[in-house]
């Protein structure tokens, strides 16, 4: 079984977004854009195989 490398800030991020309800939002309270929260949830979805949405 191959281990998951995911990061705690791709879940911190994912965190936001589903707190705020948008990647821009989560972008402002973590002092990020809102391209870079994406590309990490993006990601985040990638390794696990889901949508998170």
């Amino acid at each position: 079984m191959a281990a998951l490398r995911f990061s705690l800030r791709q879940l911190e991020l994912f965190s936001a977004v589903a707190r705020t309800g948008s990647t821009a939002a989560a972008g402002e309270t973590a002092a990020l854009s809102q391209s870079a929260v994406s590309s990490a949830v993006n990601d985040l979805e990638q390794m696990l195989g889901v949508t998170l949405g």
